[in-house]
């Protein structure tokens, strides 16, 4: 395993020798880094200040930045994967696309920060500041976000599965389209919510108790052979049925073929009050894909299935979800590209939802 490495004060004063420098208010002067790209695997930079720098690019697995001043710092598609990070200021940074995959975010503060599509899949956000934060399709997958402070911040389009909110202040977020099954929000604090524009206010408690999901597993039966195309067929009956919904209810969990012939969709449904409806939507779309495979006489496997995928790009997360405005853009633009098997089937889909 490599050792960390310890840069010193006069090795890092050396790297950001020729860089833009300017004077503070306080008489002290600052330096403006370029470490664009660099490879800074297992760097120690504890507490160092590289306000403005630029990170864009740069490899900072396993790195110490623990307590650094990074406020305006650019570290879009930085690398800081199990990077220490704890207690670091990160105010009006830009971590777009940066992979925080377990990084250690501790206390850290992240207000006015930009982390569109940053991967934060298992980081410790725990106590975190990311008020007014910029959110939008990050991957939040069983982050710990325990007494986080998500004031204001949008999390348009991300995922938030298996997420621990407990004790977070989440007055003001915006959740539009965000995927939100098994997320942990016990104790949360919230005064009200965006979605759609419109704001949704609760009363102290409230914001648990409608959003608190009980899970139940529904599965049905596909006359067709499993593909590529039942696990689109499984995203798409997911992203419809929440369409109808208005709200994140069901979730695709996976396909699993029964036979050469047989597939067998699980669905996760969270919301109590629309079991039945849910329960009967989809086996409303299993008898009509049913009578659809029957009449195709089966799909032309794996040629239908191969040529399906290179069609088709669809950004997936753990679970095997997708997020809704991924589908909707291949329902609503790309229709026309889909393979005719496809077409039938989401038109299918969609003449058992109305």
């Amino acid at each position: 395993m490599a050792e960390l490495r310890e840069i010193t004060p006069e090795e890092l004063e050396s790297i950001l020798s020729e860089h833009e420098k300017w004077l503070e208010s306080d008489g002290k002067i600052g330096v403006q880094a370029d470490l664009m790209g660099r490879d800074l695997g297992h760097a120690n930079f504890k507490k160092a200040d590289l306000r403005h720098a630029d990170l864009s690019g740069t490899i900072l697995f396993k790195a110490n930045l623990k307590g650094a001043l990074l406020t305006g710092a650019r570290l879009q598609g930085a690398d800081l994967y199990i990077a220490n990070l704890q207690e670091a200021n990160l105010q009006e940074a830009n971590l777009q696309e940066a992979n925080l995959i377990e990084a250690n975010l501790h206390e850290a503060n992240l207000i006015d920060a930009y982390l569109e599509e940053a991967n934060l899949d298992t980081a410790d956000l725990s106590m975190a500041d990311l008020s007014d934060a910029y959110l939008a399709e990050a991957n939040l997958t069983s982050a710990c976000l325990v007494e986080a402070k998500l004031n204001d911040a949008d999390l348009t389009n991300s995922t938030l599965i298996g997420v621990d909110l407990s004790n977070a202040d989440l007055s003001g977020v915006c959740l539009d389209d965000a995927v939100t099954n098994r997320w942990i929000i016990k104790d949360v604090k919230c005064t009200h919510i965006f979605r759609k524009g419109e704001r949704i206010d609760y009363a102290e408690g409230d914001f648990e108790k409608a959003h608190t999901q009980i899970e139940e597993l529904t599965e049905i039966i596909l006359r067709t052979p499993f593909s590529g195309i039942t696990q689109f067929t499984g995203t798409a009956i997911q992203a419809l049925i929440n369409q109808k919904l208005g709200q994140d209810g069901v979730l695709f969990k996976g396909h699993e073929a029964l036979s050469n012939d047989t597939t067998k969709l699980s669905f996760i449904n969270f919301m109590e009050d629309s079991h039945k409806e849910i329960t009967s939507l989809l086996s409303d779309m299993q008898t009509k894909l049913n009578y659809l495979y029957e009449s195709q006489k089966q799909l032309d496997e794996p040629q239908a299935a191969i040529g399906f995928k290179k069609e088709i790009d669809l950004k997936l997360v753990p679970g095997l979800v997708v997020r809704p405005h991924e589908i909707n853009r291949v329902l609503n633009e790309q229709f026309n590209k889909l393979p005719p098997e496809v077409q039938d089937i989401i038109r299918a889909l969609q003449s058992a939802i109305k």
